[in-house]
């Protein structure tokens, strides 16, 4: 599995959803997870630097986990559907997250793989911010998910405001496959922001992403093999 994190942080690096170490995966074995080392790029990867860390924040090895890792360890205790989270400053994706605007489902790749808008996480306040900023990033998510009703099964994308984005997924595969979508979704849907009219609000008819979406992913679905 640290091999396999390795390959999947350099596809992200290849893609160019992160530069340097601007990024982090990790993936969830029983009652640890294993993450990507802080501040370590990706040439200088190995397995042994691949992180162990439980829910308590403590890790073993030589290596200090991302720094990020209470992020992610905040979404494990509240999304148990997930087996893999990807944090990425991905430049599209980033610019949405920057302008404080959530990316509107606007055609059918975006609805096959994420229900609706991808939604924006709320603000932390000041205590929070100070306190402990990763722990309290990691709640803003949980707690926007749950403010808006949003299932984490059917939307495995969050924005981070100012900052960058969050995807998950059932297993490490599907996790980078969802990072990659996102920022091509969000590249088509700045794309397409550019081309019509300031005062005009583009929409999908919710028949089709419905359509989109459970023959992808429903009880049903006959998408694919």
């Amino acid at each position: 599995m640290r091999e396999k994190i390795i390959e999947a942080y350099k596809t992200i690096c290849n893609k160019g959803l992160v530069i340097f170490s601007w990024g982090n995966i990790s993936v969830k074995q029983e009652n640890n997870i294993l993450i990507t080392p802080s501040g370590i790029s990706v040439d200088l990867l190995s397995p042994n630097k691949i992180v162990e860390v439980n829910y308590n924040k403590e890790y073993k090895g030589d290596f200090k986990p991302s720094v990020d890792t209470g992020i992610h360890l905040e979404l494990y205790k509240s999304f148990d559907n997930i087996n893999s989270i990807i944090h990425t400053h991905s430049p599209y994706v980033t610019s949405f997250a920057q302008a404080r605007k959530s990316i509107p489902c606007l055609g059918t790749t975006h609805a096959d793989y994420f229900y609706q808008d991808i939604p924006i996480a709320r603000d932390l306040n000041k205590d929070e911010i100070f306190r402990d900023f990763e722990k309290y990033t990691g709640k803003s998510v949980v707690d926007t998910f749950k403010n808006l009703n949003i299932n984490s099964n059917n939307m495995k994308a969050c924005l981070l405001p100012n900052h960058g984005s969050l995807v998950w997924g059932e297993s490490l595969e599907k996790c980078l496959e969802n990072a990659l979508v996102l920022e091509e979704i969000a590249k088509l849907a700045y794309r397409t922001l550019t081309l019509i009219s300031p005062n005009t609000k583009p929409f999908m008819d919710i028949n089709i992403i419905n359509k989109h979406f459970n023959r992808k992913n429903g009880k049903n679905k006959y998408y694919g093999q």
